[in-house]
């Protein structure tokens, strides 16, 4: 992905420069500070696939380029929290495999929240699963268990 010396300036200059407005960005859309983190790091990475296109970091165009990569990314992790964050309790048991928890490590059941709940990690994805007596909710992250933990707290539940 990074070839050469040069590459590897030019996307430390990106990161050094950009980094924070990108944070401060996807925070705005997400009112989370870790998944705006999540979404930074997701669009460094985009931003590494597509390094030939950035001729000149400090560049106007450069800056608009990387605003809208980190809004969209933004903006599609936020329509999937949305779309995929409550489901009907009876819905969410015939969507879970059994195939999903066998691959899993690390399973542990625990409470969360005063209710039933199972954490579990799935290729490098850390899963933590609570419900009630009619919703189901979900949380996922690559970052570690704490930080799952924590985002799940701030989880909005359905009255």
């Amino acid at each position: 992905m990074l070839n050469g010396q040069e590459d590897k300036n030019k996307f430390e200059l990106l990161y050094e420069k950009y980094r924070k407005l990108m944070f401060y960005i996807a925070n705005q859309i997400l009112n989370d500070e870790y998944l705006a983190e999540d979404a930074v790091h997701q669009t460094f990475i985009e931003i590494l696939k597509n390094l030939d296109k950035i001729d000149d970091v400090f560049c106007h165009k450069t800056k608009n380029f990387i605003v809208i990569m980190v809004r969209n990314t933004a903006i599609n992790m936020y329509n999937r929290r949305k779309r995929n964050s409550v489901v009907p309790f009876d819905e969410a048991q015939c969507c879970i495999g059994h195939e999903a928890l066998e691959a899993a490590e690390g399973i542990e059941r625990l409470e969360f929240k005063g209710l039933p709940a199972v954490y579990y990690s799935n290729q490098g994805v850390q899963n933590l699963l609570w419900y009630d007596e009619t919703y189901m909710y979900m949380v996922s992250s690559t970052l570690d268990k704490d930080a799952v933990f924590k985002i799940a707290g701030s989880v909005k539940v359905k009255e």
